[in-house]
């Protein structure tokens, strides 16, 4: 009886180590919203704002069908962030830290029903900690964070496919698989429109997924026909795209099944992961899982060839996911795909986390059997974590302080092009106001004349000029 009440206590320390480690990341989130005040308008945000002023949501529609993209689930998802666009741009990056912890908190809260685990600690943990961890880590954080476009085509799409997988895996009932089945098509179908990256993705999760199916489980696997509804709806929004007007011209001459495609394709996924894998965000991923599977006691009851298999899967998924992302640019734009890698790095990068998170996971059920001091090791992985917090935290800072600054004088000019304007000038003098490496007038090559034009036309003049 002693020995089970000092287990018993013992695991309510470690719970409660983790619900400190938990609360640290709400409070990270805190600061994501509080800097979120200060976001203006850069770079496609102003087009993309008027577009929206003057058409409405069947307007930009309309435009990127035509003339931009042919993502339309992308400019669905502008209209929606720019009806609004001083509240839409200032909520994104509360709404995208909130939204991922909630969808990787789903997910996990599947595996858990998948694995027999109980407790609201691992769904709560595993979102705020994943969350935090896949946002920051980032070559350009704020592209992916705070910049509305790039948050609707490389962070909004991960975060719809985690959330239906999560979906799926929890279905219990014959109506609850019905309906992941459905959204899984459904949600697929738009995710098509959105991103050629994650359209890759998903198929390449897909693979996997059959494969886990054959070698893993036995009789009938509801993740395996939901991941055929959503490959097939990812295949169908790709080819909404590619029949638009639009991507028909962005369509380019050369082949997708060239050879110099592939090899291009591949040595940009090496260097890409050889970037991320050099950075401490893989390791506050598996120090996230580890503190989990401590907390919360996981059973695996599978032969060791499974075993292998559930090691191995996870690292086929990101390469083949950064291999699928690093396709998708060099085919759709070319050898020097420019300003886009960056922050498209996302669409894998969540993969790569997510796996970290698994292998923390998997150590600590092998901890577990082994007898190994737990109270030990979740105090060092609370240590490591803590430092991640800071670190993000340090990094959040110097961005925030930019931001703010950039707000200050935005608004100083805002209000000065306004009032000339009234005035009846129509040509009006402009200083750039650069963040993130984002396009700004005066500060693009000369023929990059669509972001003057964009400014000129989202403060209701003709033309800039530099001051």
């Amino acid at each position: 009886m002693n020995l089970v009440l000092v287990r018993r206590i013992r695991g309510l320390r470690l719970e409660a180590v983790a619900w400190v480690v938990a609360g640290l990341f709400v409070a990270f989130g805190g600061v994501v919203a509080f800097f979120g005040l200060f976001v203006r308008p850069a770079s496609d945000d102003y087009r993309l704002a008027t577009f929206t002023r003057e058409g409405g949501l069947p307007g930009i529609i309309a435009i990127f069908h035509t003339n931009l993209t042919g993502r339309v689930g992308n400019a669905f998802l502008a209209g929606l962030v720019y009806f609004e666009p001083e509240l839409g741009m200032r909520s994104i990056g509360l709404l995208s830290y909130a939204g991922l912890a909630a969808a990787v908190g789903l997910l996990s809260h599947g595996v858990a029903k998948q694995l027999g685990a109980r407790g609201a600690t691992a769904p709560v943990l595993l979102g705020l900690g994943a969350a935090a961890i896949i946002l920051m880590d980032q070559p350009r954080a704020y592209q992916t964070l705070y910049w509305a476009p790039g948050v609707i085509t490389h962070t909004i799409p991960p975060i719809l496919l985690i959330a239906m997988c999560g979906m799926a895996l929890a279905a219990r009932t014959r109506r609850a698989r019905i309906a992941a089945n459905v959204t899984g098509l459904a949600g697929g179908l738009f995710l098509g429109t959105v991103s050629e990256s994650i359209t890759l993705v998903g198929l390449v999760l897909g693979a996997l997924s059959a494969v886990t199916y054959v070698l893993v489980r036995r009789g009938r696997s509801l993740l395996l026909t939901f991941m055929a509804c959503l490959n097939a709806g990812l295949c169908a929004g790709l080819a909404v795209i590619w029949t638009t007007p639009a991507g028909a011209k962005r369509r380019r001459d050369e082949s997708p099944f060239a050879l110099e495609v592939f090899q291009d394709a591949a040595t940009m996924a090496a260097a890409a992961l050889r970037q991320v894998l050099v950075n401490s965000a893989p390791l506050a991923a598996v120090a996230v899982g580890l503190l989990v599977g401590l907390v919360v006691r996981v059973e695996l009851r599978v032969t060791a060839s499974r075993l292998a298999w559930l090691v191995l899967c996870p690292a086929l998924a990101v390469v083949g996911s950064a291999f699928a992302v690093q396709y998708a640019l060099r085919f759709g734009y070319g050898p020097d795909p420019g300003w886009v890698p960056y922050r498209a790095w996302l669409n894998f990068t969540f993969v790569l986390q997510l796996a970290g998170v698994w292998y923390g996971v998997l150590l600590a059920t092998v901890m577990w059997r082994q007898s190994v001091r737990r109270a030990v090791t979740a105090a060092a992985c609370s240590v490591l974590l803590v430092a991640a917090v800071a670190d993000y935290a340090e990094d959040l800072r110097r961005l925030g302080r930019k931001m703010i600054v950039r707000s200050v004088a935005w608004d100083l000019q805002a209000a000065r092009i306004e009032r000339l304007r009234d005035q009846g000038q129509r040509i009006v003098p402009y200083r750039p106001l650069q963040i993130a490496s984002l396009s700004e007038p005066f500060l693009v090559p000369p023929a990059h004349t669509w972001i003057s034009n964009s400014v000129a036309a989202y403060h209701r003049i003709d033309r800039l000029y530099p001051q």
